[in-house]
């Protein structure tokens, strides 16, 4: 009750007043922590803005490295068929190797994505696993280098299409 007493204003001044304080906050000299409270704010916002700018460029950066990844596997897979034999003979083979190379960029782009994702169910669609042997499947689930395989895959596969 007394310190309540001691800022309540009697009669137009207080007890402070009457002490002697001068800055006019009714402290006794107190009257810098606006001016510390504003600097700590202000810090604490040009932090607060400079790492979302941070974290905005880098997802951005993120997603233009993905459409990139994507551009450059779309391009090389395009390359392939557009070198394909146009040969009758070889015209199974050819739809054989076109459709296996199309099922393992998908699967490629696929476990790139989940590799990179955060979410709780990460199952993503892709074009279709058939011709692919179930025991490669099963690897491809268990192994922790999804990408890795599935690019080894790749090479083998244009490479027992180029000795075909």
């Amino acid at each position: 009750a007394v310190l309540c007493h001691m800022f309540l204003p009697r009669s137009g001044s207080t007890l402070m007043d009457e002490a002697g304080d001068t800055d006019g906050y009714g402290t006794l000299g107190m009257g810098g922590a606006e001016v510390i409270w504003g600097g700590y704010t202000f810090v604490l916002g040009f932090l607060i803005v400079f790492r979302n700018n941070q974290a905005y460029t880098r997802f951005w950066d993120g997603a233009m490295m993905i459409t990139e990844i994507r551009g450059n596997w779309f391009q090389a897979m395009s390359n392939l068929v557009a070198f394909c034999s146009d040969k009758d003979e070889k015209f199974h083979d050819v739809q054989r190797f076109q459709n296996m190379l199309m099922k393992l960029v998908s699967i490629l782009f696929c476990a790139a994505l989940q590799r990179i994702s955060d979410l709780e169910d990460d199952s993503l669609e892709i074009v279709d696993v058939k011709g692919i042997d179930t025991t490669s499947l099963h690897y491809l689930s268990e192994t922790k280098f999804k990408c890795e395989v599935v690019m080894q895959w790749l090479q083998q596969h244009i490479v027992d299409a180029k000795r075909a």
